[in-house]
């Protein structure tokens, strides 16, 4: 396929990121590659690679799309002084949102060979924005650090999406006979319990 410049740069990203991202929701991560990307979008491979430093940067473009549309869904939550009410919610969604994206939610926490390195700031803040959420929830059963409440909230959801990837993984039943949303919602009753009590 010989060049072509029918697009600015910035159109070319966009249609990149929104063809790998289709990609990835139709056959999950390990089906992506540069040259379905190329062909998908009408430009020569080599156009990918003048885009994106290599594979992992285009995943990693589309990945921030997933943890927006996640944050979407939660960010309108009403957070108040009761976080067990709030976190339940917030499971509630989580649980709804990556039964519907279970290939795009699965490719989180997947890297291509071509990954180098720590993960870019850019990224770090997009996986910080739903956290974010998650940390007002907390923020209540530690008033006086803030500190406090994003290390809770980092721990609890660490453990509630083990859960969603156990169970997307088909090896929940290894564990627990309990859907996942009922560990899931245990696990917020108990952690929020304990941390009353302490």
């Amino acid at each position: 396929m010989g060049r072509r410049s029918d697009h600015t740069r910035e159109q070319l990203l966009e249609m990149a990121i929104s063809s790998a991202y289709k990609i990835i929701k139709n056959e999950g991560h390990a089906g992506l590659t540069a040259r379905k990307v190329a062909a998908d979008i009408g430009y020569a491979v080599g156009t990918i690679y003048t885009l994106f430093e290599n594979l992992d940067e285009l995943s990693l473009k589309v990945k921030v799309l997933i943890l927006e549309e996640l944050y979407s869904e939660i960010s309108d939550i009403k957070i108040g002084n009761d976080p067990e009410s709030a976190l339940l919610k917030l499971v509630e969604i989580y649980f709804a949102h990556t039964a519907k994206n279970e290939l795009l939610w699965k490719s989180i926490f997947e890297r291509h060979d071509s990954a180098d390195g720590d993960l870019p700031d850019w990224y770090l803040t997009s996986v910080a924005k739903p956290f974010s959420v998650v940390e007002q929830a907390m923020k209540p059963l530690f008033p006086d650090s803030d500190e406090d409440a994003k290390k809770a909230a980092r721990v609890l959801w660490s453990g509630i999406h083990g859960i969603a990837s156990l169970a997307m993984g088909g090896h929940l039943d290894v564990v627990s006979g309990e859907s996942p949303e009922r560990m899931a919602r245990d696990m917020v009753v108990r952690y929020v319990t304990g941390i009353k009590a302490a």
